[in-house]
């Protein structure tokens, strides 16, 4: 063979995978809500009669517009509200939990002022500015307290978090407000979430536990089953109480990282999370349930038996999750995932540290269409850029492929992405593997005789692409 012709091969497979990459790429589910976000996104609350969608963070800006920590997206612009938290020069305090109580809009975190008040971590928004809750919430070592979560349960609100009182009265890390004072309510260690379920509050922490109006009791089964783990989701969902978090089977737990009460029993919801896939983050942040559907979104790359990167749904039966690609470059990797989940106009919106989704616009801050799928293959999301060729062999192959690394995809990286797409884009395989591993060794023996591309990704956004064969 000439090198011409050569030379005209191999640039007609570079076309023909830069065009496909490109085309691809379009297929996104992922909109991105009117610019980029500065930091990280934590919370959101959905005001569904003023259709608002409120988020929270530690942000300064999204979209160019300067929030400090808090604002709202109206459907065709974002707002600051009273330019949220006044020490935001380098980094803002941290908004973690926003929701709605006697008609106004309650934020709480970590903070010592809001707008143009001081105010002790919690604070209520009549529309035009910030109001205090009494002196708000203290712990004896930070100064101030901080807020995880918040619910409404029997017109009161229910505060749960990282404090030692609230205003005068001491209540450890849960405490409840009737519009006017605080009242006591406690638990002896720090809790993430909070929920009211059949006409009780349940706290998560290290465990799942119920208050009876005296005490707290530990949720267990007749067989003193209980979660072994910690919690930091809770929701309600089809007459259960889903708890979402970080917690194993084989710890004694009734599931993997999530699992589902009746008042009785437990569910596992398939299995849930297996070991694997998950690493050092947090595998469940949060919760949320649309319709007859329950969503959950952390850091993970399975769910059940199927493929879900960081955001899966449930329908009931089974799992299905995002074919997405979220990338995080460093120093963030060791924080990245997705913190929070709202419904918004139909659609499904997604909050928390990710620099970009498919290789497209910036990330932190995105929205699934209603029309969408979350669960349809994505293909290769990025476009082709030079670098340094990975090599596969044999190729084509029968039962193993082995595929050599370059260095560049060695350094500034603790962990690799491989994935492999078919020649319609549709995703077949997508593994995250150790930087250490210099050749890997891929099963394609039940792969169907055809072409394949081969996609290596790094943590640093670094990408390579190869096409090989497979016969039978």
């Amino acid at each position: 063979m000439s090198k011409l012709n050569i030379i005209s091969g191999w640039f007609l497979l570079m076309s023909f995978l830069a065009l496909l990459s490109i085309s691809l790429r379009a297929q996104s589910q992922w909109q991105p809500i009117q610019g980029q976000v500065s930091n990280k996104v934590y919370c959101f609350y959905t005001d569904t009669i003023d259709s608002v969608l409120y988020v929270g963070g530690m942000f300064k800006y999204i979209n160019g517009i300067e929030l400090n920590g808090i604002g709202y997206w109206d459907g065709s612009a974002w707002n600051d509200m009273d330019k949220g938290q006044q020490d935001c020069t380098l980094a803002c305090s941290v908004i973690l939990s926003i929701t709605k109580y006697n008609g106004q809009i309650v934020a709480g975190g970590e903070f010592d002022s809001i707008g143009t008040i001081s105010a002790n971590s919690i604070a209520s928004w009549d529309g035009s500015f910030w109001h205090p809750l009494a002196d708000g919430l203290k712990d004896s070592v930070f100064i101030n307290g901080m807020v995880y979560d918040m619910v409404v349960h029997n017109n009161e609100l229910y505060v749960a978090g990282n404090f030692d009182s609230a205003g005068s009265i001491r209540s450890p890390n849960i405490t409840k407000w009737d519009g006017s004072k605080w009242d006591s309510v406690g638990f002896p260690i720090p809790v993430h979430a909070i929920e009211s379920y059949n006409g009780s509050i349940y706290s998560g922490t290290k465990g799942l536990w119920r208050y009876n109006g005296l005490v707290w009791e530990e949720v267990k089964d007749s067989n003193s089953v209980g979660i072994g783990g910690n919690v930091y989701a809770l929701t309600v969902y089809q007459d259960m109480l889903v708890a979402g978090g970080w917690f194993h089977t084989s710890g004694g737990s009734p599931g993997n990282d999530i699992a589902g009460w009746d008042g009785n029993n437990w569910s596992d919801f398939n299995q849930g999370i297996a070991a694997g896939c998950s690493f050092f983050e947090i595998p469940i942040n949060d919760l949320m349930v649309k319709g007859s559907t329950l969503y959950a979104g952390g850091n993970f790359s399975c769910i059940g038996s199927q493929t879900a990167n960081w955001v899966a749904r449930w329908n009931g039966n089974s799992w299905c999750g995002s074919q997405s690609t979220f990338e995080v470059t460093w120093p963030d990797l060791l924080s990245e995932g997705i913190y929070t989940l709202a419904e918004y106009k139909g659609g499904l919106v997604i909050g928390g540290l990710f620099h970009t989704i498919d290789g497209g616009e910036p990330g932190g801050l995105a929205i699934l269409p209603d029309r969408n799928d979350l669960c349809k293959p994505v293909g290769i999301s990025e476009s082709m850029r030079p670098m340094e060729t990975i090599q596969v062999y044999p190729n084509p192959a029968s039962s193993l492929l082995s595929i050599t690394l370059p260095l560049s995809h060695k350094a500034n990286s603790s962990k690799r992405l491989i994935t492999v797409f078919d020649i319609l884009g549709n995703e077949l395989l997508n593994q995250r593997i150790s930087s250490q591993i210099e050749v890997y060794t891929l099963p394609v023996a039940s792969f169907k005789s055809g072409t394949y591309f081969l996609k290596v990704s790094s943590y640093n956004r670094h990408s390579s692409v190869v096409k090989f064969s497979v016969i039978h």
